[in-house]
Parts: structure tokens; C-alpha cells; sequence
């Protein structure tokens, strides 16, 4: 049986006043077979992508907007953070917790495609959020999962705080802060030993291919990118212009 590589749209599994998450399905056979997954986070103006980790390897493409990432990856405590717009790519290995926060006046949306063949379940994410309300049916965060007095030996804090801190987490996902989150002025600290750079902008690179009045191409490879390599991943950027006729 032919497989079907028709376009389809995402759907909509998540929405809130801070954003909306829309996903492609795994029942995309050719997504299942390819072990790739894809979905897009839209973050509304002041929208705030709570920490998580996934199963997957990713790469994520800001298609719209400007924001700011962090990054705290596998084995690390040092959290890198980066200001993004669009053309961004940024590379996002398993298990490195990331955080999304749109702090321009348009919508931030993204779109992520992932690498599922270590994952859960092929052709589709399992992503973990180490923070968010406790509700059923609801991606809660990892936290609930531990015990207050747990978490005070982790956090030293005393067990009275800390259920005051878990339980006062209202939304998941995506939540809209009250105030919005001013950062420092971003200096690109060194990477942790054993990674390397991990957001390249794409828009900004030299062409690999350009036609006149038929489009552009740009490869996005671990020479330009070299983090890449430890992802098994690479990307293309393809524009092609409209057809005008006389």
C-alpha cells in the first residue's frame, strides 16, 4: 500500500492565554515510518513555554516573531540563554531542558521537528515539564511527583514553602505571567564541555542555491552549525517565489 504524502494540517492539542501547541499526529504513517514527529508552539505576546525536557532530538525553526530560549543541557547546571527571531534554528538535544518566552509584541511561533527513533513511541514526542499545575488530564509537572519532603532537602526550603510553591502552579504547557520577564543583556557564556553553539540563523546564511525569480535554498549543515553532529540532523531552508503570469 502506497503511503499517503499528502498535506495535512496540525491539530490543536493544547491552548491557553499564553499560547496554543499543534501537533501532526503519528497516525501520518509516513511520519511513523521516518521516525520523525513535527509540531508548532505559538506563543502570544508575553506567552512563557514552561521548562521541559523531551525523548526526542530536535530542531526547532522560529517561523514568526522574536523571544528568548534557555537551555540547561543533560548532565549540566548552567543554564544558556538566547535571543532568537526569525530564521532562528535551534538545535535541542534529548533530555536538554528547554524554556520558550516571546518578548516581542507579535505572536513568537515555532516549529520543531524531531528524531524519534530513542523515543517512547515512534513518530511522535513524550516531553517531561519539571513544572505546572496538578490537574487531571493535564500535563502537570515532574515536581508533583516528589514528595514536599523531598523536595525541601532538594531545594533547601522548609516543607511549608514548598507546598506553597507546587500547589500555587495554576496553568501548564503555556501560561502568561502577570509581569513581563525583563532578562540581562545577553553574553554568550562558554558552552558547557562536550557541546557546542546551538542556535544558528539560517536567514543570514549564504545561499547554496539561488534562481532567479524561482527561489532559494539554503543547507543548513554541521559546518555551519557544528552541534548538528551530535543530533544526526541536518535542515533545509527552501523559498520559492510566486509565479506571475503575463
Amino acid at each position: 500500500m502506497a503511503a499517503n504524502l499528502g498535506p495535512r494540517q496540525a491539530e490543536e492539542v493544547f491552548r491557553s492565554e499564553g499560547g496554543r501547541v499543534e501537533v501532526w499526529r503519528n497516525d501520518y504513517e509516513i511520519m511513523k515510518v521516518a521516525n520523525v514527529c513535527a509540531a508548532k508552539v505559538v506563543l502570544y505576546p508575553g506567552g512563557l513555554a514552561l521548562p521541559k525536557y523531551c525523548d526526542s532530538a530536535q530542531i526547532y525553526y522560529v517561523l514568526e516573531g522574536c523571544g528568548r530560549v534557555g537551555v540547561v543541557f543533560p548532565g549540566s547546571e548552567i543554564e544558556h540563554v538566547r535571543k532568537v527571531r526569525h530564521g532562528a534554528v535551534v538545535a535541542i538535544p534529548e533530555g536538554a531542558i528547554n524554556w520558550w518566552y516571546n518578548e516581542g509584541q507579535t505572536d513568537l511561533v515555532i516549529l520543531s521537528l524531531g528524531e524519534t527513533s530513542k523515543g517512547h513511541r515512534r513518530g511522535e514526542y513524550t516531553n517531561f515539564y519539571l513544572f505546572g499545575a496538578s490537574q487531571e488530564k493535564c500535563n502537570n509537572g515532574v515536581v508533583h511527583g516528589f514528595s514536599a519532603e523531598f523536595l525541601a532537602h532538594a531545594w533547601d526550603l522548609d516543607e511549608i514553602t514548598v507546598k506553597q510553591l507546587v500547589e500555587a502552579q495554576k496553568g501548564a504547557v503555556i501560561v502568561k505571567p502577570s509581569e513581563a520577564i525583563e532578562f540581562p543583556d545577553s553574553v554568550h557564556e562558554k558552552i558547557d564541555a562536550g557541546y557546542e553553539e546551538f542556535v544558528y540563523n539560517v536567514e543570514d546564511a549564504e545561499l547554496d542555491t539561488d534562481v532567479k525569480n524561482g527561489g532559494r535554498v539554503a543547507v543548513l549543515t554541521s559546518e555551519k552549525l557544528p552541534f548538528l553532529k551530535k543530533l544526526g540532523l541536518g535542515a533545509d531552508l527552501v523559498k520559492l517565489d510566486p509565479v506571475i503570469y503575463a
